[in-house]
């Protein structure tokens, strides 16, 4: 089991109570919102607090805030593509509106498709699906800025639901009690369902069912190429009895949440591969100050994201797996190569990987002292298979000395002396949230229960 590098999101602001993250697109970046604090004097005096949609951006090292909505409405994001289109929901009462950030703008796309709606997420081509409170679910085209579809509730029904929607324009969402699956205008009963979440490129459909207390629900999956299968468990960590799955990758890894009648207060977020489900707490460092409690989504490079406390705040986060290989360019200098032309095959442990030192960036064009600190972290890297103990941690030391000298000699540098931090901090908070981080009876949160066209006090 691979284990993980943690990176908060961070609010907005110090004045910022807590951030909730709900998607994350294949290159890593993260959609969902945060609680903020209006700017003084509140414009309006009765509410203090305002919903902004965000987007987190991988930077170096940390993600950063890269958007944040306007402080006179309450906006939430729930999906985003490879290209960076978000979508979401903004609440003008007593109305929803299904809403689209593309290039740092709120475009309202609510006009054809009515008020009372939510757009879910989006998919590669720009298709957004969503649901409407009440009404049938629908698919928006946000090339031609029109309706694109209406899904059709299954027989003897009024409601349809769209969650998620993949490449291929498939979607998956719930109505009726029951899983429903649309694909070219038909759509499809794949058997009962309370929360249906994700759908990816295969078909497969993530999600969860009822099940009598202590269990309360429990996550699986639905494949829309075998509907007559119905729902399929999965199973839980360890120690726990009931959960969610909220979202799942082209592999079929799936993450969500857990809980057991102990700690109902306090779920966990788990991830499910290769036959078993593990507790994602057991993958991170134990003095950390993290507890996570939901993971939301995973993307096909293992990047997750979810919910949960850093210090008993509630905080955003990202998890990335840990890379134990050294970069290409190194790997070429100390691992050996068969170069032709100015590119060729580095040989490293896991096998051969193409190195291509012909783009506009090769390691001889890097600054000395950022060359000088590449092979002082390489050295350091293949020093730890040194078999005698002393010698091993004598030059690994050595190694990061000189890399932490030759930095040093970076940051002195007039590249690093102007501009942002290397390092965000974010040393101050606000009070806390007095808004759930989850629903302790359906493990759902209120933003979770609004994307299934649910409205609760939020």
């Amino acid at each position: 089991m691979a284990a993980y590098q943690l990176h908060p999101l961070l609010t907005v602001n110090t004045r910022g109570t807590l951030s909730s993250a709900s998607s994350i697109s294949p290159l890593g970046v993260v959609a969902g919102c945060s609680l903020e604090s209006k700017p003084p004097p509140p414009a309006d005096p009765l509410s203090s607090e305002y919903w902004s949609g965000a987007i987190w951006t991988r930077g170096a090292p940390t993600y950063l805030r890269t958007y944040a909505g306007p402080s006179d409405m309450d906006t939430i994001l729930y999906g985003i593509n490879n290209k960076g289109l978000a979508v979401g929901v903004r609440a003008i009462p007593p109305t929803l509106r299904a809403l689209m950030l593309k290039a740092g703008t709120l475009i309202d796309i609510s006009g054809p498709i009515g008020p009372l709606s939510i757009a879910t997420d989006v998919n590669s081509s720009g298709l957004v699906c969503g649901n409407v409170i009440n009404d049938r679910a629908f698919i928006y085209d946000s090339k031609t800025g029109s309706l694109f579809a209406r899904i059709d509730p299954l027989a003897g029904a009024t409601v349809s639901g769209a969650a998620a929607i993949n490449g291929a324009g498939e979607t998956a969402g719930e109505a009726a009690g029951r899983c429903c699956h649309w694909r070219q205008g038909v759509t499809t009963d794949l058997g009962p369902a309370k929360y249906v979440e994700d759908i990816n490129e295969q078909g497969l459909i993530c999600g969860s069912v009822p099940r009598p207390a202590p269990h309360d629900f429990v996550p699986g999956v639905w494949d829309s190429k075998q509907p007559s299968l119905g729902f399929t468990e999965i199973p839980l960590p360890v120690g726990f009895e009931a959960g969610h799955a909220f979202g799942m990758n082209d592999f079929g890894v799936i993450v969500g949440t857990c809980w057991n009648s102990q700690t109902s207060h306090q779920p966990s977020a788990y991830i499910y591969q290769n036959g078993a489900s593990t507790d994602l707490n057991t993958l991170i460092p134990p003095d950390s100050g993290w507890h996570l409690a939901s993971a939301k989504d995973i993307n096909n490079r293992g990047d997750i994201t979810g919910n949960g406390t850093w210090y008993n705040m509630p905080r955003a986060f990202v998890l990335s797996i840990r890379q134990t290989h050294v970069p290409d360019l190194v790997a070429l200098l100390l691992l050996g190569a068969i170069a032709a032309g100015g590119a060729g095959l580095a040989i490293l442990p896991g096998g051969p990987r193409p190195v291509d030192l012909s783009g506009p960036v090769t390691f001889f064009s890097l600054p000395a002292p950022k060359r000088d600190a590449l092979i002082a972290l390489a050295l350091d890297e293949a020093a730890r298979f040194i078999g005698d103990g002393g010698a091993r941690a004598s030059i690994r030391r050595a190694a990061l000395e000189a890399a932490r000298e030759r930095i040093n000699a970076l940051l002195e540098s007039g590249e690093y002396r102007e501009g942002a931090p290397l390092v965000e901090e974010d040393v101050t908070f606000g009070l806390h949230a007095s808004v759930p981080v989850s629903n302790l009876e359906s493990g759902m949160s209120p933003i979770d229960l609004l994307r299934h066209g649910i409205r609760t006090n939020i």
